[in-house]
């Protein structure tokens, strides 16, 4: 277990200690090779029990995926990075659901990655406290976006190693109170959003469990919560109706690659345009060598006049500056794999989740992260590839001891 928290924690906060000059090597990749460790590491050995509808739906995607590549014409380089990227996730997601490892086995390894993504989450509540904003200042995290969903996986964790007996009522309270606060006070709109649709499906499952006294201390706190945090979220909201306002929706980025992904699929009979070319990390590579990335938008950005959207555009990527081409996940699933590939892909997700009672935690937990995918590319990304995926799908496919 302590080689298993050391990597988890190297997981979570690579790139801050990388800034903060602890000097670990800066290699593109070098955290999916830990993900791919880390797997193993808890796979080594252990039993797979594969579900062959789950196995049928992903093969079926991966013909799939071929058909398109012999079809079009695309960069080999950028179509096996978006490949990459694009099966990663749900790979690992199927293997986690496959593993059947006693359930005391598995909520020990959910227990220790809780402590340590609340451990990485201290800092930013300490700065918060002081005063600093959160969006600016995630501290151990990437970036807000990546603190905040890790928060809500964190608390669907902790209801659900509490309805597990882990722990008591009280560490339970403990460990929750941080992330909820992060979540609150970083008014980030799609997380507070995901947590009050967690409380929600909770509620329904559990319902039995509370007395009319918690559900009026549940209610009276929801709404002092509401309250608190209202003039932040108000100024946050009128942000984003003035950016829509000011750019339209062919110039809001997120909404343009949506509507970029649609265009796509009417115009190819919704067989989409293939990985590689669509929103992507691959779609923006056009070669890898020693000497680093070279970047070059595909063809599909300038035939649907995207390519210099929002200030986007291959000669700032190749100057370092960063893009927002990348900043949702859904457009480059639905404008590459089309609607029959997403409908797959969905299938898929939908297959290897269970909303049993013992099992609907840990499946809203990988629903929160492609819930995330609306506005984030949180599900390429590899912490929550192993966090909030591949934890999950253990919980899943995990057997009483």
């Amino acid at each position: 277990m302590t080689l298993y928290s050391a990597f988890f924690f190297l997981l979570v906060s690579y790139e801050k200690l990388v800034m903060l000059g602890f000097g670990l090597p800066s290699i593109i990749g070098l955290k999916h090779v830990l993900l791919t460790f880390m797997v193993f590491l808890v796979s080594s050995g252990k039993k797979i029990k594969l579900d062959y509808r789950l196995l049928i739906l992903f093969l079926l995607l991966l013909i799939y995926v071929v058909v398109q590549f012999y079809l079009s014409d695309p960069n080999l380089t950028s179509f096996f990075i978006s490949f990459f990227f694009a099966i990663l996730p749900i790979s690992v997601l199927i293997l986690g659901r496959s593993l059947h490892l006693s359930r005391s086995f598995v909520n020990r390894l959910i227990y220790r990655s809780v402590l340590i993504a609340i451990f990485c989450a201290v800092p930013a509540l300490f700065f918060q406290v002081l005063g600093f904003d959160l969006r600016l200042n995630s501290w151990m995290y990437r970036e807000a976006g990546a603190l905040g969903s890790a928060m809500v996986v964190t608390i669907i964790f902790c209801i659900y190693l509490l309805r597990e007996n882990h722990f008591s009522n009280k560490k339970f309270i403990y460990l929750v109170a941080i992330p909820i606060f992060i979540v609150l006070a970083s008014v980030l709109k799609k997380n507070i959003l995901m947590l009050f649709f967690v409380f929600c499906v909770l509620y329904w499952f559990e319902r039995h469990r509370f007395t009319k006294r918690q559900i009026r201390f549940l209610f009276v706190a929801m709404v002092v919560g509401v309250l608190i945090m209202a003039p932040a979220m108000l100024i946050n909201i009128q942000d984003n109706i003035d950016y829509f306002v000011n750019v339209g929706a062919e110039g809001h980025i997120r909404i343009a690659m949506y509507l970029t992904a649609i265009n796509i699929n009417l115009d190819t009979n919704g067989l989409g345009s293939g990985l590689g070319s669509f929103g992507s990390l691959g779609s923006l590579i056009s070669t890898l060598s020693s000497s680093g990335i070279v970047y070059e938008l595909s063809d599909t950005y300038y035939q649907y006049g995207i390519h210099n959207i929002a200030g986007n555009s291959a000669d700032k990527l190749n100057q370092g500056e960063a893009g927002t081409l990348l900043d949702t996940f859904w457009p480059h699933i639905l404008g590459e794999l089309g609607v029959l590939g997403s409908l797959l892909y969905l299938s898929i997700l939908g297959r290897a989740l269970s909303f049993t009672r013992s099992n609907y935690l840990p499946s809203l937990a990988v629903m929160s992260v492609y819930f995330d995918g609306l506005f984030l590319m949180i599900p390429e990304s590899p912490l929550f590839i192993f966090y909030s995926l591949f934890l999950a799908s253990l919980a899943i496919g995990a057997k009483r001891a």
